[in-house]
Order: structure tokens, then sequence, then C-alpha cells
């Protein structure tokens, strides 16, 4: 029919190799991408995303898919109360480059004890939020997926893949929390999706105060964090936040606010740098004061927190990386895992995935972990970081190639397999290899 032809030829225009559109337009929000693209190019674009949101590894056949099964002794282990927090643009700037500031600007950060802590390799720098969170409560790979920001186009209750559901399965309170935007990324429709018993979303979810004209501080969030935490009694509670108060500009104070300055001179990034800065060390402090309520509390906790990348400015830094290092090193943010009480950390690399976070946490808790947990943590200890365009790199930050035949090859199809069954989900899913 006619319309069939113009919808081809419209479609063929926008997805086709010659195409000039932008690879990837709907990225932070739809409102952005309608600002600057239009209605129509975008629906198009999320019917496409919609249609072929992941890409299938080669060799895939749900045959070929082994675990290692184990019984699971229900009574084995203690339920702690696990907090994950999510920081907004919390990076270390000297990891990237020198920085000489007036004060150390994550001292409380690096100071907090019986704690592991090292650098998670994240999808993108500079941006891609909903990627970190992605990967994050999911243990899945962006590298499988055509496109970012995947809250925004994928129903997320169609696989019981993520940490949230594994939880609920082990009888845990869900509780997720963003104290901004609700809309953004389709979160007020992806929380509810992943299966959090209470999603706490926008601005009016919670009080919130200001760092100069910087709202929503951490100090902020933690409060409510723990004003919840005891509303929900004795129970088991696997608690979710993710931060604001680093998000970009840096533009946004008067320099009087800035009380961490760097010493040298970044031209037009200095003053960037120096509300950024001030931003960080405010969250450092948060959370020490967080671990310091935890640390009165009977229950067991345990806390983990991450970065979900890094400042936009980054890449406009002066520094003595080559390409290859600055693609990495821009991408590989603080982590911590912090309990309580006596555990036994897990031996791992000072650099991992953003992928591994949750099996460590589960790890150290002494929970139990499915097939797909395993896969993940056998991966690991062979190749840290697995990126998302495609390179591995080992413990000392150096390349690792991948072997044809070689036992790296065999444990990365094996995770990509895994990953892409519950992405595909429908009646392919095993389910028994993401639920305890």
């Amino acid at each position: 029919s006619c319309n069939d032809m113009i919808f081809s030829s419209i479609w063929l225009i926008l997805f086709s190799p010659l195409s000039i559109r932008p690879e990837k337009m709907i990225k932070f929000s739809w409102k952005e991408a309608i600002m600057d693209y239009g209605f129509f190019v975008c629906a198009i674009e999320d019917l496409e995303n919609s249609r072929n949101p992941f890409s299938e590894p080669e060799g895939y056949n749900i045959e070929n898919i082994s675990s290692n099964e184990k019984e699971v002794i229900e009574n084995g282990y203690k339920k702690p109360d696990i907090i994950l927090i999510l920081n907004e643009t919390f990076y270390n700037l000297d990891f990237y480059t020198e920085i000489n500031a007036n004060k150390e600007y994550l001292r409380e950060f690096y100071k907090v004890d019986n704690a592991i802590r090292g650098y998670a390799a994240v999808s993108l720098s500079g941006g891609g939020t909903n990627n970190s969170e992605f990967e994050l409560l999911t243990s899945n790979s962006m590298y499988l997926l055509n496109n970012d920001a995947p809250f925004n186009y994928m129903d997320m209750s169609k696989s019981n893949n993520n940490v949230v559901q594994y939880f609920k399965t082990l009888g845990y309170r869900t509780w997720g929390y963003h104290g901004a935007d609700e809309n953004n990324y389709s979160r007020k429709r992806a929380y509810p999706e992943l299966g959090f018993d209470e999603s706490m979303l926008g601005w009016d979810a919670s009080e919130y105060s200001f760092y100069g004209n910087r709202p929503r501080l951490d100090a902020d969030d933690y409060n409510y964090i723990i004003e919840q935490y005891e509303k929900m009694g004795s129970i088991p509670k696997f608690m979710y936040c993710l931060t604001y108060q680093n998000h970009g500009g840096y533009e946004q104070n008067d320099l009087i606010d800035d009380t961490i300055v760097t010493l040298n001179d970044y031209g037009e990034l200095t003053d960037d740098i120096n509300e950024y800065l001030t931003s960080i060390s405010l969250s450092s402090k948060a959370f020490e004061e967080l671990i310091e309520y935890y640390l009165s509390c009977e229950r067991p906790v345990i806390v983990c927190m991450v970065g979900d990348h890094a400042p936009s400015f980054t890449n406009q830094l002066n520094c003595e990386l080559n390409d290859e290092e600055k693609e990495l090193y821009s991408r590989l943010v603080p982590y911590i895992i912090w309990s309580n009480y006596n555990v036994t950390f897990p031996e791992y690399t000072e650099y991992v995935s953003l992928t591994d976070l949750i099996p460590m946490v589960l790890k150290t808790a002494n929970l139990p972990l499915t097939p797909y947990y395993e896969k993940i943590l056998e991966v690991q200890s062979l190749i840290p970081i697995r990126t998302s365009y495609g390179k591995y790199y080992n413990e000392k930050l150096e390349e690792v190639y991948i072997e044809k035949g070689s036992v790296e090859e065999h444990e990365l199809e094996q995770y990509y397999y895994m990953e892409y069954n519950s992405l595909k989900a429908g009646d392919e899913l095993k389910t028994e290899l993401f639920m305890p």
C-alpha cells in the first residue's frame, strides 16, 4: 500500500547505513530528544529500539548454556540489610590527571574501615546514568545492547534477572529511591517493573537542602534512607538510592561557595573543577556520616556505593594518558563495599566491572549465588574489566586479547549467552539461572 511504501522509505532514510541521523538519539530523556529531532523521528527511533534492542551473541543456542548446579540450603545464611547507592558523578579526578587541591576532597571516603574498595568500569564516560543503573541492577553488560538508556525502551518486567527480584525471592522488603525528575529515563515506569515494593521518585519525594544553588544533597538522601530504614523495622531490607547532588553543570554557584579549590590553572575549567571538587567532598563527608549511623545499628548491614560516571569535562583535562588509556580511565569510578559486622571479604582485584558489584556484595553477605552471579564472578577472576566497547583488561589495566579456544573465551561466551537469554526472555527464559 501507499502508506507502507511511505513508512518503508522513512525507515530506510533514518536507519540505512547511509543515514545522516545521529547514531543514538534518545539518550537521556524523550523530552530532550524531541526538542532536537522532533516527535516523529523519535517515535521511529523508539520503534526500532523496541524491535531490536539487543544483539544476539555469535553461536548463541539455549542448549549451549551450562551452569554449576548445587543445592541451596535455605537456613544456612543470615539476611543482612543491603544498602545500594549509585552516586551521581562520583569520580576521583586524581585517577585521570593529577589534581593539586587545597584539601583532600575524598578523605572520608578513603578512611572508612572494614571495607573493600577499588574502581569499577562503567559503560560511558561523562554521562549515561541509566546505563550504569541497568548494569548495576541487572548485572547485564551494555555490550549486548544496541542503544543507551535501556529504561526508555525496554520492559524491565519481562525478565526476573535483576537484584530487586533476587531479594524479593529471599523475603526482603525492596525500596527504590531517586529524588529528582521521575520521568527522566522513564524511571516512573521502570522502577515498578523491576519489582520494587516501594518506588519513591521525584523532587517531592522528600525534603532537601542546597549547597549554594545546587539542590538535593547526598546528606538529604541519606537522612531519608535512615528515616525509611527505621520505619521498616526488623524485616530484611534491600534499599537502592540514586543520588543527584553532583550532577552537572558545574557553574551553578558563586566562587565564594567553593571550599575545595585547585591550585593549578585549568583556564575556563578552573571554576567548574572547584565547584565539582567541593560537591564531591560533601558526598564523601555525607557517606562517612551514613556509615556512622549504621555502625550503631543492631541488625547486620552491608553498604555498597559506586559512582555512575565521570564528569563531562574530564576529557578536556590535560593528562599524560594515551588515547586508549583515556578511553578506559575516564570510565573507572570508585566503589566501596562496607559492613557493620565481621564478614570475610572475598579477594578481588582493585579493578572490576560494574556488573560484578552485586555478585560481590552477595558473596560478602554469604547469601546464595545464582548460576548467573556465579558465572560473573568466574569471569571476573579471569578478566576483571569487560568494556561495553569490546575491549578487555586484566588487574594491571593491561589489555587482554581473547584467544580462540581459551578458557577466557568459553567463560565470556557463557556469560553473554546467559545475559542474552535473560534479555530475550519469553518462553526460552531459563529462570533457574537467575533466581536463588
